[in-house]
């Protein structure tokens, strides 16, 4: 078990990485993931959108998603009163998870974490929508080991059943560790690389260790403490709410809880120009802002930005938003300021974005102070009258001396 603690965003999708919610965890808003190169994600044009959770009183959370995930605001209530949220900094289902393939990594996205209460008793938490979701949503529960965690939902059609839950869980999968080959890895796994820990899924009850007299629909820990069991959910059928019990088996054990949305990607595109030259400068990049200023992250903690083409166009794949873009240009040349724009449709063109060459300044020659008075060229004029002079003398000379041979023949 691990407290964790707490923030948000950024995310991954098909052959790109896309940035997800700002506050609201791996999605929209905010930003998860990032730019044109990466790993598996989302399902195509679609990304993980996490809600921005408020804790409103002690075991109670509100749940809001951006606007574009077209998704059901949610509450929580929990008797855990020391239960929070976390930011998805420290510990996050990462890309190459099921989770992460299926919805893009949660890193930087924020869930809650719930504790059971005490060492015997179960803590019970119940999440509720405004409205039926959509199908094609997910959640997870995370850090399942010493305590197990049941779960029942409840759709307009009445109580799910253990199929309508849309467990992803095969028994001992072993990816269902997210510390498993994990890059980044979560700081919660600590070091080493055996992390085979994987939580059972009971559907029904009496099917053998260690399901045995749980309840059925229970996602259950082997009762040693260990780092990054998880399973994860995909409901087939509209859900109003569930409820979750969580159930120690050793030792003081918290979970945690994600719900994750799909969103609609957008592309954004546009065009670097340098006026009366047929290409910006080599080295040219263009940077994702937040609608603050602040530079968004991907999963790596990096800021998003992407090199321009040749021919100066652009592309970036983001979540719903409101951002700003910021062309990154080399030294010598001045850029436009960041031109905000709203994510908000599955393109968004920015047309064209003019940068300058920087004024190339030649300094003025300045003679040294005492100096004698430069000539217009910027010459001392004194070695030039001096140099003038032994001239004209010399030719004086010479004619005199020409006159006195003559004077001798005669």
């Amino acid at each position: 078990m691990f407290p964790v603690a707490a923030t948000r965003r950024v995310v991954c999708m098909r052959g790109k990485w896309i940035v997800r919610g700002l506050t609201t965890v791996v999605a929209a808003v905010a930003i998860a993931a990032l730019i044109s190169t990466g790993a598996a994600g989302a399902a195509p044009a679609d990304i993980g959108s996490y809600p921005a959770w408020t804790k409103t009183a002690a075991g109670q959370f509100s749940g809001t998603f951006p606007a574009a995930a077209a998704f059901p605001n949610a509450t929580v209530a929990t008797n855990d009163t020391g239960a929070s949220v976390a930011s998805g900094k420290s510990a996050f289902l990462g890309a190459t998870t099921g989770w992460g393939q299926t919805f893009g990594s949660s890193r930087l996205q924020p869930y809650i974490t719930i504790a059971s209460l005490g060492q015997t008793n179960a803590s019970t938490s119940t999440v509720t929508f405004d409205s039926a979701t959509p199908v094609g949503w997910g959640f997870a529960v995370g850090d399942i080991d010493a305590d197990y965690v049941t779960i029942s939902a409840t759709g307009p059609g009445g109580p799910l059943d253990s199929t309508q839950l849309g467990a992803r869980n095969t028994n001992n999968n072993p990816v269902l560790n997210y510390c498993l080959n994990a890059s980044p890895k979560p700081s919660t796994c600590g070091p080493g690389n055996n992390f085979t820990d994987v939580p059972a899924w009971c559907p029904a009850t009496a099917m053998g260790v260690p399901c045995d007299g749980k309840p059925a629909n229970s996602v259950v820990g082997h009762s040693l403490d260990s780092s990054g069991a998880y399973d994860w959910f995909v409901p087939t059928v509209p859900v109003t709410s569930m409820t979750l019990t969580f159930t120690p088996l050793s030792g003081l054990p918290n979970f945690q809880l994600w719900i994750v949305a799909p969103t609609p990607a957008t592309t954004v595109t546009g065009t670097i120009v340098l006026p009366n030259e047929p290409a910006p400068p080599a080295g040219t990049q263009v940077a994702l802002l937040d609608s603050t200023g602040a530079a968004v992250p991907n999963i790596q903690g990096d800021p998003v930005s992407s090199p321009v083409a040749p021919d100066g166009s652009f592309r970036l794949d983001t979540a719903n938003g409101d951002y700003e873009l910021a062309a990154v240009v080399p030294t010598g040349f001045t850029a436009p300021a960041p031109v905000p724009f709203t994510a908000n449709s599955v393109d968004v063109d920015l047309g064209t974005l003019a940068i300058s060459a920087a004024p190339v300044v030649v300094p003025p020659v300045v003679a040294p102070a005492g100096d004698p008075e430069l000539a217009p060229t910027g010459a001392n004029a004194v070695p030039l009258l001096l140099t003038g002079s032994g001239v004209i003398l010399l030719g004086l000379l010479l004619v005199g001396a020409s006159r006195r041979r003559r004077t001798t023949r005669q």
